[in-house]
């Protein structure tokens, strides 16, 4: 029985850790950079770090030596890290979007407050 719960682990890891993987991509892409996706994938980070907290207990559950804890537990903390990571850098690409709309936002408004002086035709 705890073969079988122990390769469903692995399985669901795997998995999250694809979808890491996946978003990590996403964040690397350049051409991608919409807030709105951005944002969303940063709440998918958190969905997934809920995920890995779900699948380190039921690790502790289900393994009883902490030999074999050990390589588990490590890997769940390298993709906390990776999880940490990409949502920092999320932040960090989404704070130079809004630099970058507050830039052109501020421009704009510069020149809009210009009032032109009247010129006397003859």
């Amino acid at each position: 029985m705890p073969k079988e719960i122990l390769v469903v682990l692995n399985s669901k890891r795997g998995a999250v850790k694809a979808q890491l993987t996946r978003i990590k991509d996403f964040v690397n892409n350049p051409d991608e950079m919409e807030k709105t996706k951005l944002e969303s994938k940063m709440d998918t980070l958190k969905s997934l770090r809920i995920k890995l907290s779900d699948i380190r207990n039921e690790y502790y559950e289900v393994v009883v030596n902490d030999s074999d804890l050990e390589p588990l537990e490590l890997e769940i903390l390298d993709l906390e890290d990776d999880c940490e990571y990409i949502q920092l850098r999320i932040k960090n690409i989404i704070t130079k979007i809004d630099l970058k709309n507050n830039d052109v936002t501020s421009c704009g408004n510069s020149f809009m407050n210009i009032k032109l002086p009247n010129i006397q035709l003859p």
